[in-house]
């Protein structure tokens, strides 16, 4: 269902310029050539794992993952937390789901530039102890 947002009248109420707001203005939408990937892979990776699934099942998946910003047309958008081996292992089931099959090495990688790299706490301390410092000496001069 579509719900118009009409304007003002125009030219003495002969035109009336509005916009149409619907669904999937709202909803993140699929592409169908996509969505149909994304539904084969679902099923054969359920298959595969022996729980196999029917079209309207891997329709809800698709769309609960859309929903919750966990699947987009470029692929699943992984926010994981936990150590460096966990997030390997579901890189690669996620996207061995998504029918995107990726090795260990390639896993590894992708965890490796998203996982940001923060200098060590101790460096951290020492900085702002030496900020500290300066501040003070510069006050008591």
């Amino acid at each position: 269902m579509r719900f118009w947002l009409s304007g003002p009248l125009v030219l003495n109420g002969l035109v009336r310029p509005g916009i149409s707001i619907g669904p999937e203005d709202v909803r993140q939408r699929l592409p169908s050539w996509r969505r149909n990937e994304y539904c084969q892979a679902l099923k054969a990776f359920a298959a595969k794992h022996g729980k196999p699934i029917t079209d309207a099942e891997a329709n809800y998946r698709i769309d609960k993952a859309l929903a919750l910003g966990e699947l987009d047309a470029a692929g699943p958008v992984l926010r994981m937390t936990g150590n460096r081996e966990e997030i390997v292992e579901a890189v690669m089931y996620t996207s061995e789901q998504y029918g995107m099959p990726v090795d260990r090495a390639e896993a590894e990688r992708l965890t490796d530039r998203a996982i940001p790299s923060r200098p060590p706490w101790p460096a951290i301390i020492f900085a702002a102890v030496c900020y500290l410092l300066t501040a003070f000496i510069l006050i008591a001069a």
